[in-house]
């Protein structure tokens, strides 16, 4: 993020970021031979009875090269200019190869981020399918163990092996007010204006695809050191690619006056590995208000002494989901 007194640009940490600060510079690097040279024929001319003794070449009424060169000049340096941002036009669009695809939902005055998440297998999680490998799981020695530790419940343990599909995860992002920040709580960053109640998880060294709407008015979310700016528009859905290069936290905001409330719904994006990101995304839900119902309604009854082990089925939305699936 920015800091006080900085004359430069932020980070860059996508190609497309790092592609636009060079044409930046390209671009300060043509005005700047522009303005040197026009402002030097300038002095030269209000100058001249000084410079040239008053000398005047009167008789010159046509220069065809002289023509030539300042027509095809200022052409040359559109032309340069034009094909370059072409280039980083192009490549702006999201294209083939998208891994991680995120909803971006702007509201008056926060946003909400929708993600699609797999609940299937992460590293250092069971894979339940019968009791004899429940209890070898309970015991592993994990000081020689290659896998992640995750402490749960045997009930939790067991009702986390079924949960597979596809599951809807939604996280508002709310900006956090600057007279609840403190030292001791419990926040990101705890930095002013910019702190968030949740944040929208990217992929490192992945390409993303961000679908930026919205429910009421324009809004505009963007991120500098990503170089993403897309405006969320009623009743379209603006699509924008990000292919972090380094994993980080980064800071935008919503650069469309969209009402009294604009100045209080920062963007904070986290990019991590895609390990971390699942694990991130996994969290949110096991730990949502809803799993505590689907725990609940989750009964078991077990009979180690027989061997035996009984499940009713319960239901998730989008089907029914028993014991006979594994």
């Amino acid at each position: 993020m920015g800091i006080w007194m900085q004359w430069g640009l932020l980070d860059l940490c996508t190609f497309v970021s790092q592609s636009l600060g060079a044409y930046h510079d390209l671009v300060l690097v043509i005005i700047g031979s522009i303005l040197i040279g026009v402002g030097l024929f300038l002095f030269m001319f209000l100058s001249h009875k000084r410079l040239f003794k008053g000398m005047l070449n009167r008789s010159v009424k046509s220069n065809e090269k002289l023509e030539v060169v300042w027509t095809l000049s200022p052409a040359i340096f559109l032309s340069i200019l034009g094909f370059e941002s072409l280039v980083n036009l192009y490549s702006m669009e999201v294209g083939d190869g998208v891994v991680n695809s995120v909803e971006a939902h702007g509201h008056q005055w926060y946003w909400d981020y929708n993600y699609v998440y797999s609940m299937g297998v992460l590293q250092g999680d069971f894979v339940v399918n019968d009791w004899d490998s429940v209890l070898s799981n309970m015991f592993l020695n994990y000081n020689d163990s290659d896998l992640s530790l995750s402490c749960c419940t045997f009930s939790d343990l067991w009702v986390k092996s079924y949960m597979k599909g596809d599951w809807a995860v939604s996280m508002e992002s709310y900006g956090i007010e600057e007279s609840s920040l403190s030292f001791d709580s419990l926040k990101v960053n705890n930095i002013r204006k910019m702190d968030v109640t949740s944040f929208c998880v990217l992929w490192q060294g992945l390409m993303n695809e961000v679908k930026v709407s919205t429910s009421d008015v324009m809004h505009s979310w963007g991120v500098p050191a990503l170089g993403v700016k897309a405006d969320a528009i009623p009743g379209r859905v603006n699509v924008v690619g990000v292919n972090p290069l380094t994993s980080g936290f980064y800071f935008g905001n919503c650069y469309e006056l969209c009402g009294p409330g604009h100045s209080s719904m920062p963007i904070f994006v986290g990019v991590f590995n895609r390990l971390n990101s699942d694990f991130i995304l996994h969290e949110s839900v096991v730990n949502s208000c809803d799993w505590e119902d689907i725990c609940s309604n989750f009964n078991l009854d077990f009979d180690l002494g027989n061997g035996k082990e009984e499940m009713s089925s319960f239901y998730l939305g989008e089907g029914e989901y028993s014991s006979d699936m594994l």
